[in-house]
């Protein structure tokens, strides 16, 4: 959220870390998740990832049996943190895909439903 609004370490490095965050050649976890749900086709071998009218930052990483991701996800309208950390190194994976493609239409959801909330 820090990094999102600038104020992680300056506007300026903030700039810089979303832009190296947005861009992604690891079609895997939240990305391929989020991919798949989509519709959108599989990037060439060693192509950007590319989903049309999603703009996500992420980072992942993986240690022994650990597994993680984290993303800030733009869509629709919809903007939201995803992060999960799991000890799960032979089905983590699939479970992070499903995580990210449940949780978007979760939110697409919400951000379709009519507000009940005053201002």
């Amino acid at each position: 959220a820090l990094l999102e609004r600038g104020e992680l370490v300056s506007q300026e490095a903030s700039a810089a870390m979303r832009e190296i965050l947005a861009f992604t050649t690891f079609d895997h976890k939240f990305v391929a998740g989020l991919r798949e749900a989509a519709g959108a086709p599989p990037p060439p071998p060693g192509g950007a990832v590319a989903i049309p009218g999603y703009r996500i930052l992420r980072k992942s990483g993986s240690f022994g049996a650990w597994q993680s991701d984290s993303a800030l996800i733009e869509a629709a309208g919809r903007r939201y943190i995803l992060v999960c950390l799991l000890a799960d190194r032979s089905g983590g994976e699939v479970k992070l895909r499903r995580l990210a493609s449940h949780v978007d239409r979760l939110m697409a959801t919400r951000h379709a439903a009519p507000s009940t909330e005053s201002h």
